[in-house]
């Protein structure tokens, strides 16, 4: 499968608190992972530096595209309901349903993206932990 070069990308940072030393044993753990694990496979470039920062970037471009269907399948109903069953002029309707159905996506779509930075760091913490438990 090909990724369209227009789909959204989310890229982000996340700092951890691994020692120089610690750094190789991260990254070929990370390695591990992406060899054994379909989803760290699927999940993007993930990046592990020197410096103990971990970039990363994720294609959020079907889910978003999801979540776009769904406002539009909203706005379709609540414009079709407000219309048949309280009498609403269509103009009134059809910005009821525009009006619900953008609400829904950018709110669904802030929720989806925090929820990809939610578990990118709670990966790097448990990347972080397992380094450690492993290298005593």
């Amino acid at each position: 499968m090909r990724r369209s070069a227009r789909m959204a990308t989310l890229h982000g940072t996340v700092l951890t608190d691994l020692a120089s030393r610690e750094v190789p044993r991260a990254r070929a753990l990370l390695d591990e992972a992406r060899a054994k694990s379909p989803l760290v496979r699927r999940a993007g470039p993930i990046g592990l530096h020197d410096d103990g920062r971990v970039t990363y970037a994720l294609a959020t471009g079907w889910l978003e595209v999801a979540r776009v269907l769904q406002a539009v399948g909203i706005a379709t109903s609540v414009s079709v309901t407000t219309s048949l069953a309280w009498g609403w002029m269509f103009h009134q309707a059809l910005a009821a349903g525009g009006l619900l159905g953008v609400a829904w996506a950018t709110a669904f779509m802030v929720l989806d993206r925090r929820r990809v930075r939610r578990e990118a760091r709670s990966f790097v913490r448990a990347l972080t932990a397992l380094v450690r438990a492993r290298g005593q």
